[in-house]
């Protein structure tokens, strides 16, 4: 029975991961347009953003946001989750990238 449970599991986060996945390159060719280090920033963005939620719920809270400070405390909250596995050095680059969509 255990192993099943793990099976289980182990199916359920592969779902998940690969639905997460898919969703993201919905906004790629944006940010394929971006600037340096925006561009490339992007695919950490993705990678932390995508752990817990998808992209779809970011920008639709991003779309809330009125300013950089608006951003950036999004960016705060997400990464004092234990589970978020964003590094406090990471949230710039996430910030930056995330502001950046926001302005366009």
């Amino acid at each position: 029975m255990h192993i099943r449970k793990l099976l289980a599991c182990g199916l359920l986060a592969t779902s998940t991961l690969l639905a997460a996945c898919a969703t993201t390159t919905r906004w790629d060719k944006d940010y394929a347009k971006a600037p340096e280090p925006v561009k490339t920033d992007w695919d950490l963005t993705k990678q932390r953003c995508t752990g817990c939620h998808s992209l779809e719920r970011v920008f639709l809270q991003l779309n809330l946001a009125k300013d950089r400070g608006d951003v950036e405390w999004m960016v705060q909250d997400m990464a004092a989750h234990p589970g978020s596995g964003i590094r406090q050095s990471e949230i710039q680059p996430i910030t930056d990238t995330l502001d950046w969509h926001r302005t366009q």
